[in-house]
């Protein structure tokens, strides 16, 4: 059975290297304003296969912020007063400024911090290793949220690619299954 969940997570991370590969062909401004897009469609596609990710934030002024769990509460509180309206700007007024954003899992017994760019052993990923990360982690479902506010990122990405980029994420995911 473990040498089963072994290869299927040697599928997953190169569905994944696929998927960036993919994106950044038709989208390759996504790292532009369209970073929280990739995280969040790629959650949700790990989920269905099994596997929990964690969104990671890149830190913008690499200041010492208490961090993405120690404001959650404060966050959620201002989404419910303003019906879940600019939660970008939510996190923000609670010290959490988004830089960049991608995933963190665990596959084949390491750690991994993926986005468009690429899959890398955690500490290696060229976008996550030279700033500090927030403390704690965002759910796919609160990167979700923040992906659709659309004021709130950089407007080189061009927004109408989103179905494709969810497009090639999924079909760079099938074939991980297929490989089983």
């Amino acid at each position: 059975m473990n040498h089963a969940i072994n290869l299927h997570h040697l599928a997953l991370l190169a569905s994944m290297q696929e998927a960036g590969e993919r994106t950044r062909k038709v989208a390759p401004t996504i790292n532009y304003g369209g970073c929280c897009v990739w995280a969040a469609a790629m959650g949700r596609a790990l989920k269905r296969q099994g596997v929990e990710a964690r969104v990671i934030v890149r830190d913008w002024r690499a200041e010492g912020h208490a961090g993405i769990d120690a404001v959650r509460g404060l966050v959620r509180r201002a989404l419910r007063q303003s019906n879940n309206r600019n939660p970008a700007t939510a996190w923000n007024r609670n010290g959490v400024e988004f830089n960049h954003v991608g995933l963190e899992v665990e596959l084949a017994g390491r750690t991994w911090h993926v986005d468009a760019e690429g899959v890398y052993p955690a500490g290696e990923h060229p976008l996550f290793n030279h700033e500090r990360l927030y403390p704690g982690h965002l759910t796919v479902a609160e990167a979700g949220l923040l992906a659709r506010d659309v004021r709130a990122w950089n407007r080189v990405f061009d927004r109408r690619l989103i179905p494709s980029v969810i497009g090639h994420i999924t079909t760079a995911m099938k074939r991980a299954k297929v490989a089983l």
